[in-house]
Formats: structure tokens, sequence, C-alpha cells
């Protein structure tokens, strides 16, 4: 099996084992390089909480579709010593989704975009189209998202740093 195969068919597992996709009740229909196709199941708990008649999917959870989506997407064109950070999106809401479509649809389409930096270093950065649909196609949002890669050491770095901020800020005393 040749690599990009290997990768794809790696970052399906990846995908069925990660406790977000699992607990939006999401699947991962396709998977290929810089597109990615997820499905979310949605149940009357993912509904708004109006009074009215007019209960429709919570809007949150458009981009987290999305997100899953585009995340996997920008997946499959990283380096093995890479990990995507969600920098920026931006959600265009066309129509509702009713309970009775059952799931949404996110289609993501992503491009990578390579540049220097100020200090003349190679970066990547990668755009996502992302359209919500019904499971017939009809449009229910399109969204943007963009991503950055960052290798996972230096990532490391930052977590940690925010882990000992976080923990140093929580043993201060009470006022």
């Amino acid at each position: 099996m040749d690599q990009a195969k290997e990768k794809i068919k790696t970052l399906k597992k990846v995908f069925k084992n990660w406790g977000v996709a699992k607990k939006h009740n999401t699947k991962l229909v396709h998977l290929a390089s810089g597109i990615a196709v997820v499905s979310m199941k949605i149940t009357k708990n993912d509904l708004t909480p109006h009074t009215s008649e007019t209960k429709v999917l919570f809007g949150g959870y458009h981009p987290m579709a999305a997100n899953l989506a585009g995340a996997m997407g920008v997946y499959s064109l990283l380096e093995e010593y890479e990990e995507p950070l969600l920098a920026r999106a931006e959600v265009e809401f066309t129509e509702p989704v009713v309970l009775e479509e059952k799931a949404v649809v996110a289609t993501a389409r992503v491009a990578q975009i390579n540049y220097a930096d100020s200090k003349n270093r190679p970066r990547k950065k990668f755009e996502a189209l992302i359209e919500i649909s019904n499971r017939e196609g009809r449009l229910k949002a399109q969204v943007v998202m963009f991503y950055i890669a960052k290798p996972i050491p230096l990532r490391q770095k930052e977590i940690s740093v925010l882990r000992t901020n976080a923990a140093n800020f929580f043993k201060l005393p009470a006022k």
C-alpha cells in the first residue's frame, strides 16, 4: 500500500476513535487528500430550546460538523510531525435544519497555502470551504475555516506552558 493510502487509512481509524466525533454522532463518509465528508445525526436533544413549534438544529452544531470535516481534510495534507490549529471561522446560515432531516452533511474542500514568515522560514496555512447540507444536498450553511500547521514539538511546548499557567492560577489563595 502506498504512503498516501496508508495515511488516509490511519486517519479514518483516528476519526472513528475520536471522542468528539463519537459524542456528536458523526461518521466520516469520505476522506481523500484535501477532501473530507462528515455526516452528523441529529436528535431532539440537538434542537434549540424555543418554546414554539419552530425548534430547529442548534446553530452551534453547524460549525462543529464543519470543523470535524475541515480538520480531517487538513490532516490529510499535513506531514506526520504537524498538527492543525483552527485560527478563524466564518459561518453563513442559509436555512434551518429540522429534526425530520435526521442528519447534516459537512463537505470540506481544503486548499494549502505555502508561505515564508518574517524570518523567511517556510510555513503552511489552509483554507477549508465547507458546505453543510441535508442528506438530499439542500444547502443549510456555508463555512470558511482557516487553519495553520504547527510542528508537534512546538505545540507540545505551548500546551505545557498553558497547563503550568493554569495550574499556578488555580493554586493562588482566594482573596
